[in-house]
């Protein structure tokens, strides 16, 4: 799987984790004590998160890193 691919599969399972619990990015970004303008640039895929980014992220969105990582986790919306 080519990195950006990758990146942009993260970038969406975080965006809809996140829209699932019904949260804004700012709402978020405090949450993960990290800036909002951080958090959209991931959410975007224009940054590859590192793997610390990765765990802060399933922590605090209660969920395993390699729900993050692939695109059988992606929750649907409704």
């Amino acid at each position: 799987m080519p990195p950006n691919e990758l990146r942009k599969i993260f970038a969406e399972n975080v965006r809809r984790y996140r829209q699932s619990l019904g949260w804004t990015q700012e709402e978020l970004a405090e949450k993960l004590h990290v800036g909002q303008g951080y958090l959209s640039t991931l959410e975007n895929g224009k940054k590859d998160p590192q793997l610390k980014t990765i765990a802060l992220f399933s922590e605090v969105l209660g969920v395993e890193p390699e729900a993050l990582l692939t695109r059988s986790h992606i929750p649907q919306l409704a």
